[in-house]
């Protein structure tokens, strides 16, 4: 869930930057911000903020910013699944909205406070859920380490909710020393072995190429 503030605009898209009032900046009113949000709904191009962990030449985007440096970040496709209006006061809206990797809240109110000529930026986030996980899961600040521990969740979860693929021993072991290996599976997958989460990869239709090794061990 998100608050977002307008008449004004961010350096880094949110609270923590520079904010600089928008001249002439008026409530555009909820129905307004109700349409132009949903124009937001679907796979889109969006430019990251300049504040953020993104990659230019080599370097994160937020060193670069940090330093006074211009940053030139290119768009890249994103998916907003849903998003809901919660509150309307202006100048704040609250919403609560599911959206894909890689996709930036700064940059939706951003972009959106940009669409309505008011400015806009994060004031508020908090992430509901991540994947399997949401913040019940997660022990209190005042835990004791063994009550941490004993709340770790296994690194299955985290994927658990991917398709799982079985490969023969010779190409388990080739695939979480980094290779490609043939495998008629497209798209995102889980590589398990014995049970157990051993590798997320990419399927192309041809060939598995791994993209994180969870267990570097030779099952």
């Amino acid at each position: 869930s998100s608050t977002f503030t307008f008449g004004a605009v961010s350096d880094t898209d949110d609270a923590e930057g520079r904010i600089i009032p928008t001249q002439g900046a008026a409530d555009p009113g909820e129905e307004c911000v109700r349409r132009e949000l949903a124009r937001f709904v679907g796979a889109r191009e969006q430019v990251p903020p300049a504040f953020s962990a993104a990659h230019v030449s080599g370097a994160r985007a937020h060193d670069l910013a940090r330093q006074g440096r211009a940053v030139h970040l290119e768009p890249r496709t994103v998916q907003l699944y849903s998003i809901d209006v919660t509150r309307f006061d202006y100048p704040e809206v609250d919403v609560v909205l599911e959206c894909g990797k890689g996709f930036y809240v700064r940059s939706l109110a951003r972009d959106l406070g940009a669409a309505l000529g008011t400015g806009g930026y994060v004031s508020r986030l908090r992430r509901l859920r991540v994947g399997p996980f949401v913040p019940e899961m997660a022990p209190p600040q005042d835990a004791q380490a063994e009550e941490a521990v004993a709340r770790v969740l296994p690194s299955e979860m985290a994927v658990q909710e991917l398709p799982a693929v079985e490969l023969p021993p010779d190409h388990l072991g080739r695939l979480i020393h980094g290779s490609a290996v043939p495998h008629p599976f497209s798209g995102e997958c889980v590589v398990t072995a014995g049970g157990h989460a051993v590798a997320v990869a990419q399927g192309d239709g041809e060939f598995l190429r791994p993209t994180k090794v969870l267990r570097a061990t030779q099952w």
